[in-house]
């Protein structure tokens, strides 16, 4: 009884085996986790003021996730570097901005990250006093501040070792109330678009 079992089993055809699946999933265009960019220092050039180089530093150490949307929160600081990197004196307009990263969509160079800003911006022709003078002009009348918002499309490569290459073009617009009373006048909008890049952990 046992070997004519055994016989059975072993003359009986094999099952079919079920079919695998090959297809490879598109990545590209996916939203998925990306690696979190802590701090950022960029690089770059941008209109506004006569000194058209520019340089940011970027903290974003509040990630949030909203459903499938890898968001972050941060700060960010842009200038030409007047009174800090240099002594020159150059007329420039800075920012001082919190940033609210929207996503970051995966593709096959890297990320791309849209983020939108709202802070606001210093316009200075001379020597720059301590603080930030919003319903003034200052001791010389040369810097004024006022609010600003703004939206920029980010990149960022990973590179290994916590490390991403990053780049970002971005738009914004200030209103200095006081612009027109400035020991040269200017238009209280005063619009600003910048290309950067750099290096961010």
């Amino acid at each position: 009884m046992i070997f004519t079992l055994l016989v059975a089993m072993l003359a009986a055809p094999p099952a079919p085996a079920e079919p695998r699946d090959t297809v490879v999933p598109e990545v590209r265009g996916r939203v998925e986790a990306p690696p979190h960019t802590w701090l950022a220092l960029r690089g770059g050039l941008a209109s506004g003021g006569s000194a058209p180089v520019q340089v940011c530093a970027t903290a974003m150490p509040a990630p949030v996730e909203v459903g499938e949307l890898h968001a972050a929160l941060g700060v960010e600081a842009c200038g030409n570097g007047s009174g800090f990197l240099h002594k020159e004196n150059a007329p420039e307009i800075a920012h001082f901005r919190g940033r609210v990263r929207v996503t970051s969509v995966a593709t096959e160079l890297g990320y791309l990250e849209p983020t939108v800003s709202a802070g606001f911006a210093e316009l200075q022709l001379g020597p720059d006093a301590p603080g930030f003078f919003f319903a003034d002009t200052g001791p010389g009348g040369v810097e004024t501040a006022g609010p600003e918002v703004g939206a920029a499309l980010g990149w960022a490569l990973p590179l290994g070792l916590g490390f991403e290459a990053v780049a970002e073009l971005s738009l914004s617009v200030a209103y200095f109330a006081q612009a027109p009373r400035l020991i040269t006048a200017h238009d209280p909008f005063q619009p600003s678009v910048a290309i950067s890049a750099g290096i961010g952990w």
